[in-house]
């Protein structure tokens, strides 16, 4: 039998006698053969090492075997057989040693010479420091991309560390400590841009899976993915379209993108393929998805919706500097309303700022926004005015934050949910010059008002009327005196802070805050049930007998005078608390939110006390009526200018006065002033 000489360990095509007889090597022979071996020992079998990747969502996998190279799927048919050595000589030219010491690679002289200009396998794509990459990836496709170290000397916008130092610039220091450690902070983002379209025509299903990426930090892993199982590398599992982690290098960045596999069967109903963008930066994550809530709702009416920032200083204590500075720059925050009716392209990747930029441009002309100083501190907020929507809709609402710089970055925060009103009798107003911390909705009517602009004058123009005759009232009294303090009526307060106070709690009391005469919300209060209404659909004003009738019922008990229930309250509910609502506005019924009680105790502590201002006591029927309570987990259960939904705890903020459910009226040196004269009251 004819044995080879390779079987042997002999050079392949060695001679052999004539006799068939394999000839004794030499010595010599022998010892230059065992000389080869230990240098291949020696040089050419990596040591296992730990790879320093740290990830939120991701998980290890540890090499069993470095000296195999791993094998994975052919990209082209993942049902195949055929696999790939990931790790080739010819292709890198170098193969890594590691210290065991400090984890990082020892060059070798062919990668010492090759640093800085490694070749990038044909079927690894290169990513630049800062710079997103666009691509499309099929069912069970597996993409790589590759970013070498020498990237992380640029910023993400271009600007190397020597003209970072020219410039003094502090980013030069920090990225020149990370290159002297020999590590660097990585920021990897994915955001998926859109995904195959479900086939309409079939029942609805939940949305696809989502992409995998595979992330390794060693050149012992050059081409991460779902089979390889003997080298170093992290998964990370894309979540509603976003994935981030944030790795150590030294060596390099490598990144496998995987699609799911689906069989054809279930590919048929869907259709294109999925779209992604990936980056690496050194700076901060390219894309990033933030949890804490930043946007917050002030109120809608049956076609809009009014929402506000939370306070864009950096301190609650800024200075004017800073607010300056802040209300100079262009507004940096964009919305995106998605109605939770309908199926969205969002469905799936909601996470994703990058499947958000499109559907944000095409709100272009329905949001409008603006800086406002309102509310919480008086500090810069930005407020958007959302028109269009759909009455008795739920909606998601998407604050994103793009970079200022103009690149495809950006932030995008966790959605709001808001439902729009449905009986179409109360509209939003804000902005006004007088009671310019009134905004919310409003009793409306479109036959009379037939924009925002026109109600909110018509509100504006009634508070101020009112408040020109308490300032002539106030002027009259001794409250602020630098010469002889006695005379003043408290060394804590003074007429600024009288005036101030009278002027926010009329601007609440004689603008009532809207709500749907549907709503069932406990804290809410019936007006107007004895009034005309507009029916939209016939075009004409109403009156609403039924509802009369059940208020006079409970008022005499018996429907004869006799008594019973809560007379007084359902007396209350047959008017408007100012009366020029049901004689221009003429809304019909609606339910109001009741001003908080606290703005009464306000107005009590900041005024002479010979105005007589009394608040009503608790557990009476004027209190019930006229004044509301602050919920404790941020609802807005009572009124007070500057309120949105969940922006604040409950807490005693604003000013205001009250009394019993009537007329309200002061003796101020001898003049009787009517302070705001109502046949049902205003209190």
């Amino acid at each position: 039998m004819h044995t080879s000489a390779r079987s042997l360990g002999m050079p392949h095509g060695g001679p052999a006698s004539s006799t068939g007889r394999v000839r004794r090597p030499q010595p010599a022979a022998l010892l230059t053969v065992s000389f080869a071996l230990l240098l291949v020992l020696l040089f050419f079998q990596p040591l296992q090492v730990y790879s320093s990747l740290h990830s939120h969502d991701g998980r290890h996998q540890h090499s069993s075997d470095p000296a195999q190279p791993p094998e994975i799927q052919d990209v082209d048919d993942p049902d195949a057989s055929k696999t790939h050595h990931l790790v080739k000589h010819d292709h890198s030219g170098y193969t890594p040693l590691y210290d065991l010491t400090f984890g990082a690679p020892i060059l070798l002289l062919d990668e010492q010479h090759a640093h800085g200009k490694r070749q990038v396998q044909p079927d690894v794509n290169a990513l630049q420091n800062g710079v997103a990459e666009l691509m499309n990836i099929e069912y069970g496709q597996l993409q790589h991309w590759w970013m070498d170290m020498n990237e992380v000397s640029k910023t993400p916008f271009g600007d190397s560390i020597d003209e970072l130092k020219r410039r003094g610039g502090g980013e030069s220091e920090i990225l020149g400590k990370r290159q002297e450690s020999g590590m660097s902070e990585i920021y990897l983002t994915f955001n998926t841009c859109f995904q195959p379209s479900f086939n309409q025509s079939l029942p609805l299903e939940q949305p696809l899976s989502q992409l995998t990426l595979y992330v390794s930090n060693t050149t012992a892993n050059q081409t991460p993915g779902p089979k390889v199982f003997n080298r170093p590398q992290t998964i990370v599992q894309v979540q509603a379209g976003y994935a981030s982690i944030t790795v150590q290098a030294s060596a390099g960045v490598w990144i496998g993108v995987y699609a799911p596999n689906l069989d054809k069967d279930s590919q048929k109903k869907y259709s294109g393929p999925w779209n992604y963008e990936i980056a690496l930066s050194s700076k901060k994550p390219y894309h990033s998805w933030e949890t804490k809530k930043t946007l917050y709702l002030i109120d809608s009416d049956n076609f809009s919706a009014l929402l506000i920032s939370g306070n864009m200083t950096s301190s609650e204590n800024p200075t004017e500097e800073e607010v300056d500075s802040i209300l100079s720059t262009p507004l940096p925050y964009q919305l995106y309303a998605q109605n939770t009716n309908y199926t969205s392209s969002l469905h799936g990747i909601e996470r994703s700022f990058c499947a958000l930029r499109p559907l944000v441009a095409s709100m272009v002309g329905q949001v409008a926004t603006s800086y406002t100083r309102r509310g919480l501190g008086s500090l810069p907020k930005q407020q958007f005015h959302i028109t269009g929507l759909n009455k008795s809709s739920q909606y998601q609402i998407y604050l994103t934050k793009p970079d200022p710089t103009g690149s495809s970055s950006g932030v995008l925060w966790e959605p709001i949910t808001i439902t729009t009103k449905s009986d179409g009798n109360c509209q939003i107003i804000y902005d006004l010059p007088f009671c310019s911390e009134v905004a919310y909705a409003v009793p409306a009517n479109p036959t009379v008002f037939d924009n925002a602009g026109a109600l909110g004058a018509f509100y504006d123009n009634f508070a101020r009327t009112w408040n020109s005759n308490f300032s002539f009232s106030l002027q009259q009294v001794q409250c602020n005196s630098s010469v002889d303090l006695t005379i003043q009526y408290s060394y804590e307060r003074g007429c600024g802070d009288c005036a101030a106070a009278y002027k926010t709690w009329l601007c609440a009391v004689s603008i009532p805050r809207c709500a749907d005469f549907s709503s069932q919300l406990p804290y809410l209060a019936e007006r107007g049930t004895d009034t005309e209404f507009y029916n939209k659909t016939s075009n004409t004003t109403v009156r609403n007998s039924a509802l009369v009738a059940e208020k006079l019922q409970r008022w005499t008990g018996n429907g004869s005078g006799g008594g019973g229930g809560n007379n007084n309250g359902s007396m209350a509910a047959l008017r408007s608390r100012n009366p020029e609502i049901e004689r221009t506005i003429r809304p019909g019924p609606y339910k109001e939110i009741k001003p908080c009680m606290d703005l009464c105790y306000s107005i009590v502590q900041s005024c002479p006390s010979q105005f007589g201002f009394t608040c009503p006591r608790e557990r009476t029927w004027g209190k019930e009526v006229s004044y509301g309570e602050r919920s404790r987990d941020g609802d807005v259960s009572c009124s007070w200018l500057g309120a949105a939904y969940f922006l604040s705890k409950a807490g005693r903020v604003g000013v205001g006065v009250g009394g019993m459910w009537g007329m309200l009226m002061f003796e101020v040196v001898g003049v009787c002033a009517v302070v705001v004269g109502v046949v049902y009251g205003i209190l």
